[in-house]
């Protein structure tokens, strides 16, 4: 929502705001590392999950419940790790030169007082 408000505000333009959700994107870390990495899953059960996955269009997470290797409580609080270690979009846009500080700083204010 607050990168198409930045699109409407004129502060990014559509390719814009495309590469910095991309860069945000690629600096995410993956369900897998964050499994094998808090004790969920171990490397040889990471490895099953990649292996599967070019025949199943399934995420990470979803394929792993289905191989009965992680639980869907964990897959959730996986996500909800991953969500939280993600840079901020307006983080990523100052990061990348695309609008300053300030800028950012003024449209996250605008945008928190829309009704």
């Amino acid at each position: 929502m607050f990168g198409s408000f930045l699109v409407e505000s004129r502060v990014l333009t559509l390719d814009e705001l495309a590469a910095a959700r991309e860069r945000q994107s690629s600096m995410r870390m993956s369900i897998g590392r964050l499994a094998y990495q808090r004790g969920f899953l171990g490397a040889d059960q990471v490895v099953t999950v990649l292996q599967a996955q070019p025949d199943r269009p399934l995420r990470f997470g979803e394929l792993a419940i289905e191989l009965g290797l992680l639980t869907p409580e964990r897959r959730d609080a996986l996500v909800a790790l991953q969500e939280a270690i993600t840079l901020p979009l307006e983080r990523v846009v100052v990061e990348l030169g695309l609008a300053s500080p300030d800028g950012v700083a003024e449209a996250l204010d605008a945008f928190a007082a829309r009704p």
